[in-house]
């Protein structure tokens, strides 16, 4: 405290820290949803969507390993062709620079990929449910970082099939524009009277559920 001065109080700063607190918390949460994954011995693959160039795809395959799930898929689906839509505050195809390609090489360079599945698909290809009855049985974990109410709602029909018992639903991008992904999950919620959800944790940015369906 004693090392700030005035001239340190900037929006910039301000932007910076929040930035740090929303990479090292989420990647804290993550590894104590994983860690309690394995205590209550939740089965399950997981799963993101929302892949970008692969920064939580990777820290998900390491932390899963380091708790020792060796055996369980990271999945991660994305279109790498940017946002599907214009909104009032997000512009068409922004988060365009990355590729399949692009991010297989990251993977390949950072860690063991073997267990890492990559899908390149928008989110609403009428393909895509078949495809992941071939990935994978059951879901731990479901990370979503989307930020646009459509892609949201396309992931909440696509996860519908694997529902069932605890699992962890992690919204990342809660805190950007919230009252989207706010009233997308409250809707969600209303139409599943058999899950419930409880807030595991958050950052502000980040919202984390245990989520269980009867």
């Amino acid at each position: 405290m004693h090392n700030l001065s005035i001239s340190d109080i900037t929006l910039e700063n301000y932007e910076k820290y929040r930035e740090l607190e929303h990479q090292i918390g989420r990647l804290y949460f993550m590894y104590k949803i994983i860690q309690r994954i394995v205590k209550l011995g939740i089965p399950g693959d997981f799963i993101e969507f929302g892949v970008y160039k692969g920064f939580s795809l990777i820290w998900l395959a390491y932390l899963k390993n380091l708790c020792g799930l060796y055996n369980r898929k990271v999945i991660g689906v994305d279109s790498f062709k940017g946002f599907p839509e214009e909104t009032d505050y997000w512009k068409f195809g922004i988060f365009e620079d990355t590729s399949y390609d692009m991010v297989n090489e990251i993977i390949k360079k950072s860690i063991d990929y073997k267990d890492i599945v990559i899908i390149e698909s928008w989110f609403n290809n009428s393909k895509l449910p078949d495809i992941f009855q071939k990935e994978t049985r059951s879901l731990s974990l479901i990370h979503i970082d989307c930020d646009l109410k459509k892609s949201v709602n396309e992931v909440f029909y696509l996860i519908e099939p694997f529902l069932k018992g605890t699992q962890f639903l992690l919204f990342d991008d809660w805190g950007i524009v919230e009252e989207d992904i706010k009233s997308c999950f409250d809707t969600w919620l209303h139409n599943h009277p058999s899950t419930t959800a409880k807030l595991f944790s958050t950052t502000g940015i980040t919202k984390y559920y245990e989520i269980k369906t009867d």
